[in-house]
């Protein structure tokens, strides 16, 4: 913020018995772990949509010769 630039940056600025430090590790980490789980769901569903997309899929065979 443009405050902390002119005053400086309080060396503990405590939010309870949790420090401001404290807290952004652990936003980060709970950041990380929720894209971790929405990767996993995102392949998940991938495999998915493939698998029944192959299934409807009718390979196209052309004799030697065909006009396409």
């Amino acid at each position: 913020m443009p405050l902390d630039l002119v005053m400086g940056l309080p060396l503990q600025e405590a939010v309870g018995d949790t420090t401001v430090n404290d807290f952004v590790v652990d936003q980060r980490e709970k950041a990380e772990a929720a894209y971790r789980t929405a990767r996993e769901h995102l392949g998940v569903a991938a495999e998915r949509r493939k698998k029944d997309y192959d299934a409807r899929v009718n390979p196209n065979e052309f004799q030697l010769g065909s006009k396409v």
